[in-house]
This record gives C-alpha cells, structure tokens and sequence, in this order.
C-alpha cells in the first residue's frame, strides 16, 4: 500500500519534467522577443510548402506573445503533471506524437500562413488522457478526464472550432495525436 508521504512525494516529483521543459518553451520565447524581434516565429509550420515541412520541429516552441505562452505553459503543466504522475514514458512518448504526428496534420491540413505555439502538444496531452480513458478504462484517467472536461472542457471544443489566428489544424492533429499514442499504448501494456 502506498503511504501518503510517497504519494507528495510523487506529486512534486511529477512536475519536474514539465517545469523545465516550460522553463525551456520561456527562455526560447524570451530570446526570440529580446534577441531576433520574434523573426524565430517564420519557422513555424507552413502548410504544404516544402520549407515549412521543417517547422514541424520548430513549432511547439515558438510563440506569438505574452498571452499565448502563458495559456499554452497552464494548459501543459496541468496536462503534462497528469500524464507524468502515472508516467513519465508515456508523457515523453505524447510528446513526440504530438510534436510529429500533431505537426504532419497540420502541415497537411492548416490553413495559410504560419503556425507556431506548444497548443498541438497540449491537445496531445489532453488526447493522451481521453484516449487512455477510453482504451484502458484506468479509474486515474477516467476521473482526470471528467474533472478537465468539467473545468476546461469549453476551451478545448473552442479551441478545435476554425478561428481567425488559432490553428484549429495544429489543436485537431495534437488530439488525434494523442488518441493514436494511447491506442498504441493500449497493446503495449508496459503503464
């Protein structure tokens, strides 16, 4: 039986990994603001041009201003704690789907202009936390999944609902992203 002294310690330790990679999406954003006059951010996704293909691995750390990367820092540190609190190979692992399978979609399906932000990722997250829910019916993700849908439910349908200025391509490809990472994790019962 675990004690509660292991379960805070769990919970602190669980945020270490999110904390530094948001640490990371901020000194990244601050350089390109202070350093390049936010130039960095051309080098985000470009759909269906071949020199935007690239941007693929770019994107999830560029960031357009001060309200993107905040909203996009909660939404991934709450996420991401959720996910790293039961594991922390399948946080790394929603990571890269997000970032390759996310970034493809919308390379593919995003409409003209630039896409940047961490929000492909977030929705992978919160695709990974779904579709755990629903693959491997764990109580953890069953309750996580209620309580985010209760709290921000709204935010992500808003956010998959084409916008002016909001990628609805990089959000739809980071859900599906995520749901296709806890599919694959459903056969593979190493969480």
């Amino acid at each position: 039986m675990i004690t509660l002294k292991e379960v805070s310690i769990k919970f602190i330790t669980s945020l270490k990994l999110p904390l530094i990679f948001i640490f990371m999406l901020w000194c990244i954003f601050l350089s390109n603001l202070i350093l390049f006059g936010g130039s960095l951010n051309q080098y985000g996704v470009q759909p269906r041009v071949a020199s935007g293909i690239y941007g693929i691995l770019f994107s999830p750390f560029l960031h357009g201003n001060f309200a993107h990367i905040i909203g996009n820092s909660i939404f991934f540190l709450l996420l991401s704690w959720i996910i790293c609190f039961n594991s922390v190979k399948l946080w790394y692992k929603t990571l890269i789907y997000g970032t390759i399978l996310g970034g493809l979609f919308t390379w593919i399906f995003g409409l003209g202009g630039v896409h940047i932000g961490a929000s492909g990722v977030v929705f992978a997250l919160w695709g990974t936390i779904v579709g755990m829910d629903i693959n491997r019916k764990n109580p953890y993700y069953i309750i996580a999944s209620i309580v985010l849908f209760l709290g921000y439910g709204m935010s992500f349908i808003w956010g998959l609902i084409p916008q002016d200025g909001i990628s609805w391509a990089g959000h739809f490809g980071g859900l599906l992203s995520g749901l296709a990472c806890s599919k694959q994790v459903k056969y593979n019962n190493k969480y």
